[in-house]
């Protein structure tokens, strides 16, 4: 009997080379897919980043076919779209609401001039008073403004310093009590007696820039409700 006896290394040769060839479409195949995972959710991101930093806020990444960790990264980058979508109406409506607001004391100042130096209406005390109270106003309202623009350019600066944020609300509320009372608003004061003489770390300009503005509100567009509340609560990390 005869029997052919090949080079079994190069039977080994040939079997692998078979592999790779049967193999490669397959590893390539793969490999596309796999590439196609991360750079399609990152291409979407970094086109929508592009949008985004010019003002469009209604454009969001797309995950494609992303899963675990890519997909999360995509949800989380979507959702700080949502929330500078957020932030921009509000600022955005903050700032029409304060045009309008500035408008009506420069139309009354404007009215009122106009007629004074037409001689419609006599020069008063009354009259003058009744311009200064609108150009107090208008100076109030461009405060806000630039408070805003410096808070919305993060160069709003803070100072703390211990105070005693009971002692310090209280002095601030007596200071309107009297104009609260000629509007016939009741004013209930609700401070913790455990904040007694209890030092907070806070900005007292800032704080007292919040309550003016949220009693002077009071008194120009609430007074028909007749009461107003100033509560005080907190816990162990934090007062509002």
């Amino acid at each position: 009997a005869e029997y052919w006896v090949g080079d079994p290394i190069k039977g080994e040769q040939f079997s692998l080379l078979l592999t790779l060839i049967a193999g490669l479409p397959l590893g390539l195949g793969a490999s596309f897919w796999l590439s196609r995972l991360v750079t399609q959710p990152l291409g979407s991101m970094a086109e929508t980043a592009k949008r985004v930093a010019v003002g469009d806020f209604t454009v969001r990444a797309l995950p494609g076919q992303a899963r675990g960790e890519m997909a999360d990264m995509v949800r989380d980058f979507n959702r700080m779209i949502d929330s500078l979508e957020t932030l921009e109406r509000e600022r955005s409506a903050t700032i029409a609401s304060l045009s309008h607001e500035l408008r009506t004391p420069l139309t009354i100042l404007s009215t009122r001039l106009h007629a004074i130096c037409d001689d419609v209406i006599p020069v008063s005390k009354d009259e003058l008073r009744g311009l200064l109270d609108q150009s107090l106003h208008l100076g109030r309202l461009v405060d806000d403004l630039h408070t805003i623009s410096m808070a919305f350019a993060n160069r709003l600066s803070l100072h703390y310093e211990p105070l005693d944020l009971a002692q310090f609300i209280d002095t601030e509320l007596n200071n309107y009590s009297a104009r609260l009372a000629e509007q016939g608003m009741e004013l209930e004061r609700r401070i913790p007696a455990s904040l007694n003489h209890a030092l907070v770390m806070v900005d007292p300009d800032r704080i007292r820039q919040i309550l003016s503005n949220l009693l002077e509100n009071s008194l120009r567009y609430a007074y028909s409700g007749q009461w107003v509340e100033v509560a005080i609560t907190h816990d162990d990390q934090r007062v509002s």
